[in-house]
């Protein structure tokens, strides 16, 4: 799976210039460093992930977390979890470290 996204090794970081709020159960993110596209919408998944974004977690110890929380399969957290990284990276809102 990892060769689906070849560039997503190490930690993922929350890009620190964006802003988050939380509006009705979603989180908002505010990239004040896109003007064509600048703000997201999370999901409640998508948000857990976006907040372990902390540059201490690799995406298997998020998996593993989340797995553990909700009582999913281990394999298929992970994949959602790169998933959600792969696209959050994409748009810009997290690096890896």
């Amino acid at each position: 799976m990892t060769a689906l996204f070849p560039s997503m090794t190490g930690k993922p970081l929350a890009n620190d210039t964006v802003e988050e709020r939380e509006i009705d159960r979603e989180l908002c993110l505010f990239d004040a460093n896109n003007s064509e596209n600048p703000v997201h919408i999370l999901n409640s998944g998508a948000a857990l992930v976006w907040y372990l974004c902390d540059g201490e977690h690799e995406m298997e110890g998020i998996a593993s977390q989340l797995a553990i929380t909700f009582a999913e399969s281990y394999d298929q957290v992970l994949t959602d979890v790169r998933e959600t990284v792969h696209q959050l990276q994409s748009l810009g809102l997290v690096d890896m470290k």
